[in-house]
Protein backbone atom coordinates (compact mmCIF):
# COMPACT_ATOMS: atom_id res chain seq x y z
CA UNK A 1 0.00 0.00 0.00
CA UNK A 2 1.20 3.42 -0.37
CA UNK A 3 -0.16 7.09 0.85
CA UNK A 4 0.44 10.82 0.66
CA UNK A 5 -0.57 12.39 3.26
CA UNK A 6 -1.48 16.19 3.63
CA UNK A 7 1.35 18.72 4.15
CA UNK A 8 1.62 21.48 6.74
CA UNK A 9 1.82 25.18 4.90
CA UNK A 10 1.72 27.22 8.63
CA UNK A 11 4.32 28.80 10.19
CA UNK A 12 5.98 28.25 13.41
CA UNK A 13 3.69 29.50 16.29
CA UNK A 14 0.55 29.26 14.04
CA UNK A 15 -2.03 27.05 14.37
CA UNK A 16 -1.56 23.81 11.93
CA UNK A 17 -5.14 22.81 11.00
CA UNK A 18 -3.10 20.94 8.47
CA UNK A 19 -1.82 18.79 11.25
CA UNK A 20 -5.64 17.78 11.90
CA UNK A 21 -6.17 16.48 8.21
CA UNK A 22 -3.23 14.40 8.74
CA UNK A 23 -4.02 12.82 11.82
CA UNK A 24 -7.58 11.84 10.32
CA UNK A 25 -5.82 10.29 7.26
CA UNK A 26 -3.88 8.74 9.67
CA UNK A 27 -6.96 7.29 11.64
CA UNK A 28 -8.00 6.34 8.07
CA UNK A 29 -4.88 4.51 7.39
CA UNK A 30 -5.29 2.65 10.68
CA UNK A 31 -8.56 1.72 10.03
CA UNK A 32 -7.83 0.48 6.62
CA UNK A 33 -5.29 -1.54 7.53
CA UNK A 34 -6.50 -3.32 10.42
CA UNK A 35 -10.17 -4.07 8.62
CA UNK A 36 -9.04 -4.54 4.89
CA UNK A 37 -5.73 -6.03 5.25
CA UNK A 38 -5.76 -9.52 4.95
CA UNK A 39 -4.08 -11.37 8.11
CA UNK A 40 -2.66 -14.06 5.95
CA UNK A 41 -0.65 -12.11 3.65
CA UNK A 42 2.21 -10.05 4.58
CA UNK A 43 1.91 -6.19 3.71
CA UNK A 44 4.23 -3.01 2.89
CA UNK A 45 3.08 0.34 3.14
CA UNK A 46 4.95 3.06 2.07
CA UNK A 47 4.59 6.75 0.93
CA UNK A 48 4.90 11.07 1.83
CA UNK A 49 3.33 10.89 4.92
CA UNK A 50 4.43 14.54 5.52
CA UNK A 51 5.22 13.33 9.38
CA UNK A 52 8.05 12.03 11.17
CA UNK A 53 8.89 10.52 14.40
CA UNK A 54 7.89 12.04 17.65
CA UNK A 55 4.96 13.96 15.88
CA UNK A 56 1.70 12.98 17.10
CA UNK A 57 0.43 11.18 13.81
CA UNK A 58 3.35 9.69 13.26
CA UNK A 59 3.54 7.88 16.58
CA UNK A 60 -0.16 7.25 15.83
CA UNK A 61 0.17 5.28 13.16
CA UNK A 62 3.17 3.51 13.94
CA UNK A 63 1.61 2.56 17.26
CA UNK A 64 -1.90 1.82 16.58
CA UNK A 65 -1.33 0.40 13.42
CA UNK A 66 1.43 -2.03 14.64
CA UNK A 67 3.70 -1.03 11.76
CA UNK A 68 7.61 -1.50 11.81
CA UNK A 69 10.02 0.47 10.60
CA UNK A 70 11.89 -0.86 7.14
CA UNK A 71 13.81 2.26 6.31
CA UNK A 72 17.49 2.14 8.29
CA UNK A 73 18.22 5.36 7.87
CA UNK A 74 16.35 8.76 9.74
CA UNK A 75 14.07 10.37 7.10
CA UNK A 76 11.71 13.16 7.20
CA UNK A 77 8.57 12.69 5.41
CA UNK A 78 9.15 9.54 3.38
CA UNK A 79 8.96 6.35 5.13
CA UNK A 80 8.33 2.50 4.23
CA UNK A 81 6.73 0.06 6.72
CA UNK A 82 6.25 -3.62 7.23
CA UNK A 83 2.23 -4.39 8.59
CA UNK A 84 3.06 -6.62 11.40
CA UNK A 85 1.36 -9.85 11.08
CA UNK A 86 1.35 -13.31 13.52
CA UNK A 87 2.96 -15.50 10.56
CA UNK A 88 5.38 -12.58 9.11
CA UNK A 89 9.02 -11.58 9.23
CA UNK A 90 10.65 -8.74 8.08
CA UNK A 91 14.21 -7.57 7.68
CA UNK A 92 15.76 -5.16 5.82
CA UNK A 93 18.81 -4.24 3.78
CA UNK A 94 21.37 -1.69 4.61
CA UNK A 95 18.78 2.05 3.13
CA UNK A 96 20.87 3.96 -0.21
CA UNK A 97 20.06 7.48 -0.27
CA UNK A 98 18.95 8.51 -4.10
CA UNK A 99 18.97 11.76 -4.57
CA UNK A 100 19.58 12.40 -8.38
CA UNK A 101 20.55 10.49 -11.92
CA UNK A 102 22.22 10.96 -15.12
CA UNK A 103 20.50 11.13 -18.08
CA UNK A 104 21.40 9.61 -21.04
CA UNK A 105 23.29 13.09 -21.88
CA UNK A 106 24.95 12.70 -18.77
CA UNK A 107 22.72 15.80 -17.53
CA UNK A 108 22.48 14.86 -13.35
CA UNK A 109 19.11 15.39 -12.42
CA UNK A 110 17.14 15.47 -9.18
CA UNK A 111 14.13 12.61 -8.97
CA UNK A 112 11.54 14.59 -6.93
CA UNK A 113 11.44 17.44 -4.36
CA UNK A 114 12.36 14.68 -1.97
CA UNK A 115 15.33 12.30 -1.53
CA UNK A 116 14.54 8.91 -2.52
CA UNK A 117 15.54 5.91 -0.48
CA UNK A 118 15.75 2.05 -1.46
CA UNK A 119 15.67 -0.89 0.41
CA UNK A 120 15.22 -4.53 0.10
CA UNK A 121 12.85 -6.24 2.24
CA UNK A 122 12.82 -9.94 2.80
CA UNK A 123 9.63 -11.50 4.38
CA UNK A 124 9.80 -14.40 5.61
CA UNK A 125 6.56 -16.89 6.86
CA UNK A 126 7.38 -18.19 10.23
CA UNK A 127 5.76 -20.96 9.91
CA UNK A 128 7.90 -22.42 6.78
CA UNK A 129 11.03 -22.41 5.62
CA UNK A 130 10.02 -20.04 2.66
Amino acid sequence: YNTHAQASYHKEGESDEYGDVRMGQMKEIRDFLKNKSNPKNPAIFAGDFNCTAGMKEYDFLVKEADLQRMLTVATEWDHVFAVRKANWEYTASPTRLLTSAKTENGEEIRLSDHDGYMTTITIKNKNTSK
